[in-house]
């Protein structure tokens, strides 16, 4: 114990070279101090010096890991591994892994096509052609039973998050080029624009078109050049993106989607909508009543009586009053 006791009460006294010497401590609690055991780091602490010069040594138990353990650690990480490649493959295979493909391939499944599905869920206004900020676009695809990597995509239709809103344009560019041509044109040759087109159009049924007097239209019109020849435009595209009800035709406010198309990508005005002149059909009314014949007078029944009895006595005594009252009750 005194040895104990007089190594501690050495390594307070000595601070040794440039170290800070320790803090003088009163008589009476020197000797309590070195009547105290003291570990190897509290010790350091009183002698003015760093206690990571003593490091303590592991314990024996922590010292050496069961091999067990180890392989249960390795196999544990190589099942997270596992169930992340499962997850992604599932994300991509389903069109939920925040990619452009991927989301067209959900779009279409559901809807029929990515450009229907688009002015369906995600497109806030009702035409289906105005751009979605970032909470319209999730909702849009809450709506849609979207449940992939909601940011990941977003990502990679603004390119990189740097534009406010995302269009149809973003989704599909080629159909974008498409829809230029064939707007452009309508409004280049028709100052009323489709609603205009749609008079002139030949069809069969007045109130709807299908795709066969759609690209009639676009390829065999003489009077006008609707499609040049150099330019090439994928009338099957466009005629489905217009098709929202997925019926095979369409109808003139379907059609009239080309308008709004070009007063936002060309940057023309928006043509009038036009209504069909209708003559006014005459109103309804009741049919008068017809006037009743008027019944048999009193000349009537005396002729009446002098047919079939000679004369009107003879009626009223034979035929009338039977009893002889000389009055009917």
């Amino acid at each position: 114990m005194e040895q104990r006791s007089m190594s501690a009460g050495s390594r307070l006294r000595l601070g040794g070279g440039n170290r800070l010497s320790a803090p003088s401590i009163p008589a009476g609690s020197r000797r309590r101090l070195d009547a105290t055991a003291f570990f190897p780091g509290e010790a350091a602490q009183l002698a003015g010096e760093s206690p990571s010069c003593h490091s303590a040594s592991l314990p024996r138990c922590a010292s050496d890991v069961p091999q067990r353990y180890e392989v249960g650690q390795r196999r544990a990480a190589q099942q997270r591994r596992r169930l992340l490649e499962e997850e992604y493959r599932s994300l991509d295979f389903h069109g939920l892994g925040g990619d452009i493909e991927g989301f067209r391939a959900f779009l279409t499944h559901k809807y029929g096509n990515s450009a229907r599905g688009w002015r369906l869920a995600v497109a806030p206004d009702n035409v289906g052609i105005a751009g979605a900020s970032f909470q319209e676009f999730c909702s849009g695809l809450r709506r849609a039973g979207f449940a992939g990597h909601v940011r990941t995509l977003w990502r990679e239709l603004s390119g990189g998050g740097l534009a406010h809103a995302v269009v149809l344009a973003d989704l599909e560019s080629d159909l974008a080029k498409h829809l230029d041509i064939c707007a452009g044109s309508l409004t280049e040759q028709f100052e009323g624009g489709a609603m205009e087109a749609w008079t002139v159009m030949p069809h069969q049924h007045q109130g709807r078109l299908c795709f066969d007097e759609f690209e009639r239209f676009f390829h065999d019109t003489e009077e006008r050049e609707l499609l040049p020849e150099d330019m090439d435009a994928d009338l099957r595209q466009v005629f489905d993106a217009m098709d929202l009800e997925a019926r095979g035709w369409i109808t003139r406010q379907d059609f009239r989607f080309l308008d709004h198309w070009a007063h936002q990508r060309l940057g023309g005005g928006l043509p009038q909508k036009s209504r069909p002149t209708k003559e006014e059909p005459d109103r309804w009314s009741p049919p008068s009543p017809q006037k009743q014949p008027a019944g048999p007078s009193l000349d009537d029944f005396r002729k009446y009586c002098r047919n079939h009895f000679g004369s009107c006595a003879r009626a009223w005594r034979g035929g009338l009053d039977v009893k002889g009252l000389g009055m009917l009750s």
